[in-house]
């Protein structure tokens, strides 16, 4: 039995050759696994079969079929906490992707919630895989096209928890930079913070707990900007605990692009995924303001 992986190449893939690619798809997937594929026609881009060393282009599709694929086991426990005639609001654990991944081909929360009764639910907003909490849908897909533009008009507040290093020597903190990829970085998708270019990102921060090595730390963003929480925590000196880019200078997200990290990897990085839940979200719907909560903390 096959397994279709159907996956759009992002910017970050695009000019890289084939094989580089396909490394990337599936980490841990043996290249001469890949190129037995390759040779057997089941990697194909934009429906044509393309050289092995062959480079491939944000926007083209790569399609590669799998035997006997067994998809990573992932947590099940989301909880619908909000609807109405629109939208649904619901709680997602960390590790639970938000939706398609080339690991989990069918085991996402987008699957989940439209198996559940929502047939038709399409997201509005995503968050990443390590991060808990909250996230916004549609009921169905005219809904979600209506409301997708209008997000901002929709959703005026949303707060996260992070757990991170360090106590702060501040209370609360006006965050306000720019960030943006940078050229020759070791991990591409990194934000940094730069001095010129990039995106406008602000974010005020307060301590809401303290403890020996650590702290909890409220952001309430202004701006929604791709990593901005973890990327600024991290140079305010203060990075999530079980971040594997921003902590420990990217160490282990580097690691586990050859390999498993190890439990002895987890301890050092303090938690087996980053410490961010997205904790309150304000929507604002004809003319009035309704206040939701994740039911899930960031526990010490």
């Amino acid at each position: 039995m096959y397994t279709r992986f159907d996956v759009k190449i992002p910017e970050r893939w695009s000019g890289l050759k084939l094989y580089q690619v396909l490394e990337h798809c599936l980490p841990h997937a043996e290249l001469s696994l890949w190129q037995k594929r390759w040779q057997d026609k089941h990697v194909l881009v934009n429906d044509l079969a393309i050289p092995w060393d062959g480079l491939v282009f944000q926007g083209q599709r790569l399609c590669y079929w799998v035997a006997d694929y067994q998809e990573p086991s992932v947590p099940t426990d989301w909880q619908l906490v909000w609807e109405d005639d629109e939208l649904l609001v619901v709680d997602k654990p960390a590790l639970l992707p938000v939706s398609r991944t080339t690991r989990n081909p069918t085991q996402h929360l987008i699957g989940f919630v439209r198996d559940s009764g929502f047939a038709d639910a399409h997201l509005l907003h995503r968050i990443d895989i390590e991060t808990s909490g909250l996230i916004i849908l549609g009921k169905n897909k005219k809904v979600a096209q209506y409301w997708q533009p209008r997000l901002q008009e929709l959703l005026v507040e949303k707060i996260y928890h992070a757990r991170v290093w360090g106590n702060p020597t501040w209370e609360s903190q006006h965050v306000e930079c720019r960030l943006s990829t940078v050229k020759g970085s070791d991990i591409r998708c990194q934000m940094h913070v730069v001095d010129q270019g990039g995106q406008l990102s602000i974010t005020d921060c307060k301590v809401l707990k303290r403890f020996a090595h650590q702290s909890i730390v409220e952001c309430r963003l202004t701006t929604g900007r791709k990593h901005q929480i973890r990327a600024q925590l991290s140079w305010l000196g203060h990075p999530i605990i079980g971040d594997k880019i921003y902590s420990l200078n990217g160490r282990f997200y580097l690691k586990r692009l050859s390999s498993e990290l190890s439990e002895e990897d987890f301890a050092i990085l303090g938690a087996r995924h980053q410490q961010l839940l997205a904790y309150q979200v304000t929507l604002k719907k004809n003319g009035s303001l309704l206040t939701i909560h994740s039911s899930k903390d960031l526990q010490y």
